[in-house]
């Protein structure tokens, strides 16, 4: 890869980014109304950003979009009295066309996103200051009078005279400037405020001021420096001259100066004053002199005002504490580090577990040993920890998808995240956005009622609650509603007329709720751009099963349904139980297991002889056999010389007998395959420390058998 294609690459993660933070602050700007000129600002900050980087990389239809919508935010941003509630929904807008445009040009393919040129005109519409000065300015009781007087203010663009730098003009550079008339017809000041991503837009200063140069001659230039970074954190991509006047001397008209900062600077980071010949001459005529030095003292001095006093005290020196930095990582090369911890993790078991090791007297060399595992622990917990991402994010883009199907479906209701800082591997993190977009329409199109119909039935305003929460060594993803809930009997009958169905009396009712996740099964009246094409669900059920988790269904008719994701921790390192079956060696992962104990046959019964039960501190729990389960031939320990394993489950304890436990073991997760991935009971296989390959056991598929 290039220089230009790491760049571009670079734009494109940011670029989401930037847009995934404007859906969120377009989110808060609707439900936030304290703060909308901190967020409109913050919105213009990000758009101005994207326009830059977009007109860099040549992607001159993204660029086209966003510069205007920049102008409507600059409208709001300096024009206070003009109302943002009617234009939220372009907003949104404004954020899916940028979302799509920017997959067009990064594709290179024709064409403009659906929307887009109905977004633009109405942006434009906007943008006419008469109409807008009609239709949303708040008039007072004298609005008769404002509407004659007031006008968009355009002296932003206006640099104002500063006197301390017109006195700090020595007198040859006044006698400079007199002889100058004769050459130059005109007298500038250009001030430059340029942001902090000017580097990254593919701009310097430098290239304004030789800009400058080629038109004229400068006669006296100030700069202003941020306080600069230590050594360590200096960010050679942030700006940190903040300021530049420039006293230049040339032919060009203003307009003419307007355009050569076209492609070099944006609008507000310059502002342009021309002298007019009195100004000029008073400039010249001038006798007191300020010390350069004292207008460097005065922008660096903040006057504070008492009730009964006035002072000035310095700028306060910057901060001791140290700021957070962060670095850009491919994923790639994350999942690289992560396999070879992996291979590590592996190799320093089987050193730890060999015979040599094992048999050895030397104390020393144990404690070394020792050392090692706790150092690769350690490692492991780091590099694991880089794998692990809130979904936090996520849900907030489920937050959006939320809005947009209640405006085309009508249904108002409150969309409530909860436990939005769980962390899950970031794998799993990128497959869920699809599962939860169809499960969450779903909840909203299917679940919901209509406000008339919640209000017919005594209802109060529909919830939708997106939740995240950890349990044991799974996390849980849990969408629910207050609607209407799943009818078994529909769901029955129309999984009958399909032909799903030959003996429905013989089926519990989550198997009857299952149907929905079959392809094409539907239960919407008429197909609209939401759902009804049977689609949805199938999708969720076949991510969540490439990612070995589950779906758990729970419904009551006319109180509303939750639907539940649940999902391992991670797939890559766990703490694992290594059992015995029959001299078949697997791994139970510990955070499942409550405690392990050797039976007393006495509190062990039976049904019809059949499945067994065990009274176990005061409560019966079920008993599975895996060597049954499993389908394992070989000899079976007697009940007593067997171990019992106590395993907890959301459903309850459940009891899982083994013929021995072997040991503990941090184990590195490896993938089945994709021909073996239909097996249900196995999450995974794991090289144990002496070489040997153990399968990992699905502790979710083991409690279900205790409801077949």
């Amino acid at each position: 890869m290039d220089k230009k294609e790491k760049l571009l690459q670079i734009f494109i993660e940011e670029a989401h980014e930037i847009i995934e933070d404007l859906d969120r602050l377009t989110m808060e700007l609707e439900e936030d109304e304290e703060n909308v000129s901190v967020l409109v600002n913050d919105i213009f900050r990000g758009v101005h950003t994207l326009k830059g980087s977009a007109n860099s990389f040549g992607y001159e239809r993204l660029g086209e979009y966003v510069h205007y919508w920049e102008d409507l935010l600059v409208m709001f941003r300096d024009f206070p009295p003009l109302s943002f509630k009617s234009s939220i929904d372009l907003f949104f807008d404004s954020v899916s066309v940028i979302r799509e445009m920017l997959d067009i040009e990064i594709n290179k393919t024709q064409g403009y996103p659906e929307i887009y040129e109905q977004t633009l005109s109405q942006i434009k519409h906007k943008l006419d200051k008469q109409e807008n000065l009609e239709q949303e300015v708040s008039l007072n009781e004298n609005s008769v009078q404002i509407k004659e007087e007031v006008h968009f203010d355009l002296t932003y663009k206006i640099a104002p005279i500063n006197d301390l730098e017109i006195q700090s003009i020595t007198h040859e550079e006044k006698e400079e400037l007199s002889k100058s008339l004769e050459t130059y017809s005109s007298f500038y000041n250009v001030v430059l405020t340029f942001d902090d991503d000017l580097y990254f837009r593919g701009h310097n200063q430098q290239i304004s001021i030789n800009l400058l140069s080629d038109i004229g001659t400068v006669l006296k230039s100030y700069w202003s420096f941020e306080a600069l970074d230590t050594l360590d954190e200096y960010n050679n991509e942030h700006n940190y001259i903040k300021y530049i006047s420039l006293y230049l001397m040339t032919n060009e008209t203003p307009v003419d100066m307007e355009e050569i900062f076209e492609f070099s600077a944006d609008e507000h980071e310059v502002k342009i004053r021309k002298f007019s010949s009195d100004e000029v001459s008073d400039i010249c005529s001038l006798k007191n002199e300020v010390k350069e030095q004292d207008i460097l003292e005065e922008k660096n001095k903040v006057k504070v005002e008492d009730k009964s006093t006035l002072t000035e005290i310095s700028t306060p020196q910057k901060s001791e504490v140290k700021k957070q930095s962060f670095i850009r990582i491919e994923s790639s090369k994350i999942d690289e580090l992560f396999n070879s911890v992996g291979e590590m993790v592996i190799a320093q078991s089987y050193i730890e577990n060999s015979e040599v090791i094992q048999e050895s007297n030397n104390v020393s060399l144990k404690k070394n040993i020792n050392s090692l595992s706790k150092s690769t622990k350690r490692v492991q917990d780091q590099v694991m920890s880089l794998r692990m991402v809130a979904v936090k994010d996520t849900f907030l883009k489920m937050k959006r998808i939320a809005r947009d199907v209640s405006k085309k479906t009508g249904k108002e209701f409150d969309f409530i995240i909860r436990g939005e800082e769980t962390e899950i591997d970031k794998t799993m993190v990128d497959a869920l956005s699809d599962p939860l977009l169809h499960l969450i329409r779903n909840a909203i199109d299917h679940g919901l009622e209509s406000s008339q119909e919640r209000e017919a039935l005594g209802k109060n305003i529909g919830t939708v609650t997106l939740e995240a929460y950890h349990r044991g060594n799974n996390v849980v993803i849990e969408i629910s509603d207050n609607g209407k809930g799943i009818d078994s009997n529909a769901i029955l009958e129309k999984a009958i007329s399909r032909g799903l169905v030959t003996e429905p009396h013989h089926l519990e009712e989550s198997e009857i709720i299952n149907f929905i996740f079959d392809p094409g099964f539907s239960m919407a009246k008429e197909i609209s751009d939401i759902s009804g094409r049977g689609v949805g669900l199938d999708v969720v059920k076949n991510s969540i099963d490439k990612l070995k988790g589950k779906i758990d269904i729970k419904t009551t008719l006319g109180e509303g349904s939750s639907f539940k994701i649940i999902l391992p921790l991670t797939l890559a390192i766990i703490d694992g139980m290594i059992i015995s079956i029959s001299d078949e060696i697997f791994i139970l992962p510990t955070l499942s297991v409550v405690e392990s104990f050797s039976p007393d046959m006495s509190q062990v019964s039976s049904v019809q002889g059949k499945e067994e039960f065990i009274n176990f501190r005061g409560d019966v729990l079920p008993i599975v056999h895996l060597n049954r389960y499993l389908d394992i031939d070989g000899d079976e320990k007697k009940d007593q010389d067997s171990v019992f394993i106590c395993m907890e489950h959301e459903r309850g304890k459940f009891i899982l007998r083994v013929d021995a436990i072997l040991g503990r073991q941090q184990v590195v997760v490896k993938s089945m395959g994709k021909f073996l991935n239909f097996v249900k009971e196995i999450v995974g296989g794991a090289i144990l420390g002496d070489g040997k390959i153990a399968l990992i056991l699905n502790i979710e598929q083991l409690r279900d058998r205790l409801d077949i």
